[in-house]
């Protein structure tokens, strides 16, 4: 059955074949020779054509011819009318673009186009180049608007933008060896210059907007054969671009498909070492895609500058690249270099995440074994901001089997971190019960407290980690169930703040004391009543030392009051309360102002400044207000905060500044607040850019003459736009307007 289907399928094919070919020789009977000549060009285009031509583009492409100088409007030819003379074999659809009549046709075509119109390619090849030679077409453009020159030039030239695109792809595909040659002469000619303005306009993959090398397009676009050619001409193989790149980076960003053109570089003794303006390699661009061919390739020479560092964020060196993209096989290569680095850190400097870290941050086994089993890998290194190690990463994260391999290498199982805060209370934090087990089986010391005095238990109370709770009271003998915190909280205390039933009970059931006051005076009980939950206070009578709080009532905290209570309350007792009151903080939350920004209160915020609010006022883990605001997205409280002065320079983080924190939240709105209101800014940061395009398409000119003057570029492409079309999208006219003032490398 199957196979007569196929039969007839085959057959049904062939009748049609037969059918398109009368057809052909129909009109070749019907026409006179000039109009034969002149449909059978139009076809040609049709057939080997990249995409659907419009009408105004096929007229022009049949104006061609060798030495074109100029398209006289008036010689165009009446494609409606040429259409009709295909047998019915072509249409013109609503947008005025020529097709073929029936995917059939379509099909006929694309299987008989060698027979019926051969060197297609060759033919629109030729006539592309011509075209891209007209004189109007070579002249660079100039002024202070040349991208409206350059929507004129299109719009008057309709094949520009085919021509631009897909030239090279028919010169690629064509059999004529002449045709690289005259890919060359082109590519060497004064006409490159305005051809690659054209590609950063229409090429969204394209960032050159001024001059490029030849040999550095050859590349881009493919072109084997003609960047050989190129080498034979002397073009200089280590040209670099305006972003500092050279041609054997752009050869690594084809992946495996730029193989051959990165071997005909290295043949000519390009310099793999390279970094371009942000300090990325060819080979850092090879490992991104995973492409083990060039790397390979690449990993012969004797120094392809494997401990490269990009700045600003864009990537880290080839062997970190690796192990968050790449195969395990690749990373085994890198790490076999006899000068590759297995512990430098991602960002260049001491204290950053080592290799190690970010193999155990992927959960990437392969490469966490390739790593311990090298020589001179350091299994404790610690990152400079928190103090973190590999393991405590392993905590952090759950990751039991990786945690199993470090402990194997040797690695330092009560280290604490900035914060003194062991791998274990991480562990317990996510409620990695595996994780926990395995290091307390290992010989972890359950006693050790934090800079805030708590312990393992008070961890898991806190992130309502009910599993390892469970654990720790019924299968740990020396857990301290009562202990408290220096603020004199007990695990019972932070059940009861979290709202955690489950919690209270495991604590209670366990034996926990439930008339413990904190240095506020607060018994568990205290707080089950203030945050008015009856069925914690009913899970609490059955705790030791309930029949102690009976009768005892307590007034909520300003920091509690200002969560939830109303606003004119608020008000009368703001204005009623001591300044140490209001500058009282907490061990976890900090202040009043604190809190305030967390619950998003700036009507709040604001009576808390005016009454004298400390506002540079850190809590235990050194964020002031400002990072409060940032860290939970409260643009409002975070205006209020500048208007009283909020130093937006102060940052609690070594490396990053206030305003790249909220962007790394994602808070963009108020990353361009801080930027508005004067944050320092570096041409070094990865999210620079990023808030240029932003305020772009927000039309924010404050910002973006800011950002500008820092040293983002207006014509620099991300995901294929730049700050320019970002604008013009929004019609952002205050920004496009200063946008044309710009001169220099900013016209």
């Amino acid at each position: 059955m199957v196979g007569a289907l196929k039969r007839a399928l085959k057959d049904l094919s062939g009748d049609l074949d037969q059918m398109y070919f009368k057809s052909l020789a129909r009109m070749e009977r019907a026409l006179r020779p000039k109009r034969l000549d002149i449909l059978k060009k139009l076809l040609l285009w049709i057939t080997w054509g990249q995409r659907p031509l419009s009408i105004a583009e096929l007229g022009h492409a049949l104006a061609i011819h060798p030495g074109i100088q100029g398209i006289d409007e008036d010689g165009i030819l009446p494609i409606r009318e040429i259409t009709t003379w295909s047998a019915g074999l072509l249409f013109i659809d609503s947008s005025d673009f020529v097709k073929v009549i029936h995917p059939t046709t379509s099909r006929f075509f694309l299987e008989h186009r060698d027979k019926i119109y051969p060197k297609g390619d060759s033919t629109i090849a030729h006539d592309c180049l011509h075209y891209l030679n007209i004189e109007i077409l070579r002249e660079p453009l100039s002024g202070p608007d040349q991208r409206s020159l350059f929507i004129l030039r299109r719009k008057a030239y309709p094949l520009l933008e085919y021509a631009v695109l897909h030239s090279f792809k028919h010169a690629v595909r064509s059999y004529e060896k002449d045709d690289d040659n005259r890919a060359v002469g082109f590519l060497l000619s004064d006409a490159r210059r305005s051809f690659v303005r054209a590609m950063y306009y229409l090429d969204p993959e394209w960032s050159i907007e001024a001059d490029a090398s030849a040999i550095h397009i050859a590349v881009y676009l493919g072109l084997t054969d003609v960047v050989s050619i190129l080498i034979d001409e002397g073009e200089d193989v280590d040209a670099q671009d305006f972003f500092g790149a050279t041609p054997l980076m752009y050869a690594a960003e084809w992946g495996n498909e730029g193989l051959p053109e990165l071997k005909s570089l290295l043949d000519a003794e390009a310099d793999a070492s390279i970094t371009c303006n942000v300090g990325s390699t060819a080979l850092i661009r090879a490992v991104v895609l995973d492409a083990e061919s060039l790397i390979t390739r690449l990993l012969r020479g004797s120094d392809v500058n494997i401990n490269a560092v990009p700045s600003g964020g864009s990537n880290s060196s080839a062997l970190i690249t690796s192990i968050k993209s790449a195969s395990p096989s690749i990373v085994n290569k890198l790490v076999a270099r006899t000068d590759v680095d297995v512990n430098l850190p991602d960002d260049g400097k001491v204290g950053g995440l080592t290799p190690l870290h970010i193999a155990v941050i992927w959960r990437n086994i392969p490469a966490m074994k390739h790593l311990l089993a090298h020589k001179d890998i350091v299994v404790d290194s610690t990152e400079r901001e928190q103090g973190w190690t590999p393991l405590y990463c392993c905590a952090q994260y759950g990751y039991a089997e990786c945690m199993e391999l470090l402990l194997d290498h040797g690695a330092n199982l009560n280290h604490q971190d900035s914060y003194q805060v062991t791998a274990l209370m991480r562990a317990v934090d996510k409620d990695a019960q595996r994780a926990v087990e395995l290091l307390i089986k290992h010989g972890m010391d359950v006693k050790r407290r934090d800079f805030l005095g708590r312990t393992v238990l008070h961890s898991a109370a806190v992130n309502r980690s009910s599993g390892t709770m469970e654990y720790f009271l019924k299968d740990v003998p020396d857990i301290e169930m009562d202990a408290q915190g220096d603020s004199g909280e007990t695990p019972l205390h932070d059940s009861c703040k979290n709202l955690d039933p489950l919690g209270v009970s495991l604590l209670v059931d366990a034996g926990a004391r439930c008339d413990i006051k904190d240095n506020e005076g607060r018994t568990p009980v205290d707080i089950a009543t203030i945050k008015k939950r009856p069925d914690i206070l009913e899970l609490l009578k059955k705790a030791e030392g309930y029949s102690n709080t009976v009768g005892v009532h307590i007034k909520k905290t300003l920091r509690e009051a200002v969560i939830a209570d109303p606003s004119e309350v608020l008000q009368v007792r703001i204005a009623n309360v001591s300044l140490e009151e209001i500058n009282t903080s907490s061990a976890f939350t900090g202040t009043p102002l604190h809190e305030a920004c967390r619950f998003g209160r700036a009507d709040v915020v604001g009576m808390l400044l005016h009454a004298g609010a400390d506002i540079e006022l850190a809590n235990s883990f050194g964020r002031t207000p400002i990072c409060t605001a940032i860290e939970f997205g409260h643009l409002d409280c975070l205006r209020v905060l500048l208007d009283y002065g909020a130093d937006v320079q102060k940052s609690p983080f070594k490396d990053i500044t206030l305003w790249e924190h909220a962007w790394a939240y994602g808070q963009r709105d108020i990353a361009l607040a801080l930027i508005g209101h004067g944050a320092r800014l570096d041409k070094s940061s990865g999210y620079l850019q990023n808030a240029l395009h932003q305020a772009a398409y927000e039309d924010n000119i404050a910002v973006v003459r800011r950002v500008v003057q820092a040293g983002a570029s207006i014509h620099q492409k991300m995901s294929g736009y730049t700050a320019i079309d970002w604008a013009e999208s929004q019609e952002a006219t205050a920004v496009l307007e200063y946008f044309a003032t710009l001169d220099g490398e900013e016209a």
